[in-house]
């Protein structure tokens, strides 16, 4: 990264009425900040309803782990299960991308050609690369409902993504 360095020395630190500003005097300020917020210096009450937070959110980090995609790894292989699910909840009347694969072409994807596609999805995933048309759109400008068709800003963008890619891009 680019940048400019500078001297990011603390030339002095203050607290209540007193300024420290030899390396020895803030040393010794740090130290004495340290010392008073320890967990022995809080109440007794305090003290145990932090424990009792601490335990919970662990408690909760573990149950989360546990359940997450049924114990499953978040850098696994995609299942077929998945595969599959993916292809049936998409939308049909989806606009095609450039390789004008409809949705629905998908769905009728026999068993052989379906299992290669998965292969595919998962070695994108393991090496992290993906063909150079998944990451290819195409964009047109659509007019919004009562602006000028005059004005650039009276249109949205609509981009047309390869329909393999957007299958992989559904478990991302």
């Amino acid at each position: 990264m680019n940048g400019v360095v500078e001297n990011c020395r603390t030339q002095q630190i203050s607290d209540a009425n007193l300024t420290a500003k030899s390396d020895k005097e803030k040393a010794d300020r740090a130290r004495n900040f340290a010392a008073v917020s320890q967990d022995g210096n809080f109440p007794g009450l305090f003290r145990l309803k932090k424990q009792e937070t601490a335990t919970l959110l662990d408690e909760k980090l573990r149950d989360m782990k546990a359940t997450f995609d049924h114990g499953k790894a978040p850098n696994a292989s995609f299942s077929l299960h998945e595969l599959k699910r993916a292809i049936r909840e998409s939308k049909e009347k989806s606009a095609l991308g450039e390789d004008n694969i409809p949705y629905a072409a998908l769905k009728y994807l026999p068993k052989k050609s379906i299992r290669v596609l998965l292969d595919l999805y998962n070695e994108v995933w393991k090496t992290g690369i993906s063909p150079p048309t998944w990451r290819h759109s195409v964009i047109f400008p659509v007019l919004k409902t009562g602006k000028p068709k005059e004005s650039v800003t009276s249109y949205r963008p609509i981009s047309l993504t390869n329909t393999i890619g957007k299958i992989m891009g559904k478990w991302l």
